[in-house]
C-alpha cells in the first residue's frame, strides 16, 4: 500500500475528523460542487533519510498538506483539531493490514485563510496543516 492510499484509509475511519466531514476527504483538490465541510490532502515533498542505527531501512519522510474547507470558521476550526488528534503521538501500522510502517508524525505549520469571490463573498474558510510523516517502505 502507498502512503497516499494509507493516509486516506486513516483518515476516512478517524470518527472524529468523520463526524464532522463524512466521507468527503480526497487527494489533490475538491470535486466541483463538493459539499462542505471537506478535506483534502497534497504530497508536498519527500525524502529518503539513511539513519546509522539502522542503514537497511528505507525510512522516509513525506510532507503533506492538509486542507479542511468549511461553510464557517468554527467548523474548519474543529475539523482541523480533529486532525491534529488523529495524529497526535501516532506510530503503527497505518491503514490497517497492509498498510504502510508510520514510526511519526509531526505538525510542521499551521495557517487558515479565506477563500473569496472577486465581489468578496466567502467561497470557503480554510484551516491549513503540513504534516511530516515518517515511514517506512
Amino acid at each position: 500500500m502507498e502512503l497516499n492510499d494509507a493516509l486516506y484509509s486513516y483518515l476516512s475511519s478517524y470518527s472524529g475528523l468523520t463526524a464532522l466531514v463524512s466521507n468527503r476527504i480526497y487527494p489533490d483538490k475538491l470535486p466541483d460542487k463538493c459539499p462542505l465541510p471537506a478535506v483534502t490532502y497534497q504530497l508536498i515533498s519527500e525524502e529518503e533519510t539513511e539513519t546509522f542505527h539502522q542503514p537497511t531501512v528505507d525510512l522516509l519522510a513525506a510532507v503533506y498538506s492538509i486542507t479542511v474547507w468549511a461553510s464557517t470558521r468554527a467548523t474548519a476550526n474543529a475539523a482541523g483539531k480533529q486532525l491534529r488528534q488523529a495524529f497526535k503521538n501516532y506510530s503503527g501500522t497505518m491503514g490497517g493490514i497492509g498498510g504502510v510502517s508510520v514510526s511519526a508524525i509531526r505538525k510542521v505549520s499551521r495557517i487558515t485563510d479565506i477563500d473569496l469571490t472577486r465581489e468578496g463573498a466567502v467561497i470557503a474558510y480554510k484551516d491549513v496543516q503540513d504534516f511530516e510523516i515518517w515511514y517506512s517502505e
